[in-house]
């Protein structure tokens, strides 16, 4: 594993995961008023989902995330997932039954990438922040309708991309640095 700094790039993208999901959740509390927990929902209960956005989130997080329901469509995933990350919150198979009955104000979706848009478009409608990892999509029409949710909820979406070593992302960054004019770049499906 590369290092980067003082850390290895596996403790830097679980770092900068979990701040990124307690910016999410942040509520602002009224003056004197201790600071709300977010209510946090995740979705995909894998490797990805049980380390980085759930025992690293309640870890580092444990006095401003609330984990308020785990959904799997395996059910012995889920349970050894909500296990693996050390809560006792409701767990579900049905996602939309999740949102109903949680009613979480901050989503991690954490499928496999060909799945995301789905669940994420979902969270979007119903004015939940979501957050995800790269890929946002798999297909280009997939990306422009959860921007779209995003526009009409009026909600965020927040994709972590950790992907600076990255040759090409490198050559991009330099051309921006010295104010290089790119060329736009339109995908298909």
């Amino acid at each position: 594993m590369p290092e980067i700094g003082p850390f290895s790039r596996r403790e830097f993208v679980a770092t900068t995961g979990t701040a990124a999901v307690a910016s999410l959740a942040g509520a602002v509390p009224r003056a004197g008023a201790a600071p709300a927990k977010a209510r946090y929902a995740m979705v995909g209960t894998g490797h990805r989902g049980t380390s980085m956005w759930g025992a690293e989130v309640l870890a580092q997080h444990p006095d401003a995330v609330e984990f308020v329901g785990l959904c799997d469509i395996n059910p012995l995933r889920l349970e050894a997932g909500r296990k693996l990350i050390g809560v006792t919150c409701p767990t579900f198979t049905d996602f939309d039954q999740m949102l109903t009955t949680a009613k979480p104000d901050t989503l991690a979706v954490t499928t496999t990438d060909s799945e995301h848009h789905k669940f994420i478009i979902k969270g979007l409608e119903r004015g939940i922040r979501v957050i995800t990892e790269k890929p946002m999509a798999t297909r280009w029409s997939d990306g422009q309708a959860m921007v779209a949710a995003c526009d009409g909820a009026g909600v965020k979406l927040f994709v972590v991309k950790q992907n600076r070593q990255n040759a090409t992302i490198q050559l991009l960054k330099r051309a921006l640095d010295q104010r290089r004019r790119c060329a736009e770049w339109r995908g298909r499906d």
